[in-house]
């Protein structure tokens, strides 16, 4: 079980209000070590046919993909949204880009361009980070689930980190965590069924059009090496198309060190 500390009456209010209680099991905290753990131990109590969401005012051990520490800014969204799988688990990790899709278009109304940075980053328009999504599968005796971990710097200083941005420096607006998950949930929640039944190719041409770097020079960390080329796109099971020489290659996991003359932070 995770260490978990008081809970936010007051977000949970406002959440049962905007949301179907009996469709959501709503956990929110005043702070927790990581979403996504609490997320963990809600898999085991999670009703079926219910999504669940965790919401933290503050985290103090965020994580981003293969481990890296996730740093909380000083005014940000926290939260792991749960979906459970009606089928065996496949592909899950691809599930990261179309949650990028929604996040994105979720934030476009409100001002924010954004740009997806493959595989798991939101950018500006000048390619600074804001967010991050991580997702996970969890397997337990109630069955599988999709842990999907978002995390976005609403406010705070960024002067330190001139590769990152938060939402108030694009727009100038401030915006609430509670509020904007309920701007996520519903849509997260139907995008998951989408996925289930037509995996990324129902999100793959709302990704490529929102793709960071399309068509320039990007250098790629695969653990093993670096893979450099022009970035082509993305296939329908999430990998990164570079091209070079006339050729595809195609990458499974690794994370975008530099995009043009633009050297890229990773989580």
């Amino acid at each position: 079980m995770s260490s978990i500390g008081q809970r936010l009456e007051s977000w949970e209010l406002l959440l049962e209000e905007q949301l179907s209680a009996p469709e959501w099991s709503l956990q929110c905290y005043v702070q927790v070590p990581s979403t996504m753990d609490a997320a963990r131990d809600l898999c085991a109590v999670l009703p079926n046919g219910a999504a669940g969401l965790v919401l933290a005012a503050d985290q103090t051990a965020g994580r981003g993909r293969q481990g890296r520490a996730w740093l909380a800014p000083e005014e940000g969204f926290f939260g792991t949204f749960v979906f459970r799988l009606s089928a065996p688990p496949s592909n899950v990790a691809a599930f990261t880009l179309a949650a990028g899709v929604v996040v994105a278009q979720a934030l476009e109304p409100l001002g924010v361009k954004c740009q997806l940075k493959w595989p798991n980053d939101l950018v500006s328009a000048e390619g600074k980070k804001f967010s991050g999504i991580l997702t996970e599968l969890v397997s337990t005796d109630a069955g599988n689930f999709i842990l999907t971990g978002i995390g976005i710097n609403l406010k705070g200083a960024t002067a330190s980190s001139p590769r990152s941005a938060s939402i108030y420096d694009i727009t100038g607006r401030s915006l609430s965590a509670p509020g904007l998950a309920v701007k996520l949930a519903v849509p997260l929640k139907e995008a998951f069924h989408r996925f289930e039944t037509h995996g990324l190719a129902a999100f793959r041409s709302a990704w490529l059009a929102r793709a960071f770097g399309m068509g320039l020079e990007m250098m790629v960390d695969t653990g093993s090496g670096i893979q450099s080329g022009t970035l082509y796109g993305i296939s329908e099971q999430g990998l990164l198309q570079l091209r070079s020489r006339e050729q595809i290659t195609e990458i499974i996991s690794g994370h975008v060190i530099s995009v043009g003359n633009i050297y890229a932070a990773s989580n």
